[in-house]
């Protein structure tokens, strides 16, 4: 699993920060679409450095499992690999995420969507300064 640009010697809040960016990239400059997706999967084939990161990332807070509707109260015990997790809800505003929690995306998915990224925003902010004729208010 490639996490476009995710250098495991920068940190832990660089790896958070590639997944927040890649939801970030999902709700702005993707295509408009009604059901938010704010949650991701841990692969079952993710690799051991990906994996170990999710769980350092879930020990310092910066990530929560969002346990499965009907799961048992120990399936994180059983491995991270297949579980559901989000940003936490003190980052989440760094990446303009909303607090709810949404579908799930697996997270090879997830990150595996850089060309968005590349391209330009295809909603306007709501903060814009100008119009799209380019007068200021």
């Amino acid at each position: 699993m490639d996490l476009q640009g995710f250098d495991r010697d920068k940190g832990l809040l660089d790896f958070v920060d590639k997944i927040g960016e890649a939801f970030e990239n999902r709700l702005i400059k993707g295509p408009f679409k009604a059901d938010y997706v704010g949650t991701f999967r841990l692969d079952l084939d993710a690799p051991k450095d990906v994996v170990n990161a999710v769980g350092k990332a879930l020990n310092a807070g910066a990530l929560i499992h969002v346990p499965m509707t009907g799961g048992s109260s120990d399936s994180l015990l059983r491995g991270l690999q297949g579980q559901r997790f989000r940003v936490s809800y003190a980052l989440a505003p760094r990446h303009s995420l909303l607090l709810t929690l949404g579908d799930f995306v697996w997270l090879s998915n997830l990150t595996s969507r850089v060309e968005l990224s590349e391209q330009g925003t295809a909603q306007s902010s709501f903060f814009d300064t100008e119009q799209s004729n380019g007068n200021s208010h």
